[in-house]
């Protein structure tokens, strides 16, 4: 099955380039679907750009802070010298959501 998911312009060059090998989100209903070997094609907002890739690993977290402790900073998006931090997440999803769902860690490849 393959999956759609948007990407900001950042995290959409960090997967593509294979620095970012693991991409968060709410285990909402939506992502409850995906399953290992499943294909997600990543569409880059505002241009249009795309590419597919592959789910190795999928692994739920109640949270944020508990799925930061469990990869890299590089693996999550962090370029050298940022410092990781799981509050980060509150831009893109609300407290009560990350309680009401969880959160989920997608590991994916690149497809070429």
């Amino acid at each position: 099955m393959t999956h759609s998911m948007n990407l900001t312009k950042s995290a959409f060059d960090l997967i593509l380039s294979g620095h970012k090998t693991v991409e968060m989100r709410l285990y909402d209903e939506k992502r409850q679907k995906l399953v290992v070997g499943d294909n997600i094609t990543f569409s880059c907002v505002g241009d249009g750009r795309s590419f597919t890739a592959v789910i190795t690993r999928l692994t739920r977290h109640k949270d944020f802070c508990d799925l930061y402790t469990h990869y890299t900073a590089r693996e999550i998006g962090y370029l050298e010298g940022e410092i990781s931090n799981p509050d980060d997440m509150l831009k893109y999803y609300t407290a009560e959501n990350i309680q009401k769902y969880g959160v989920l860690a997608i590991s994916v490849k690149v497809l070429q």
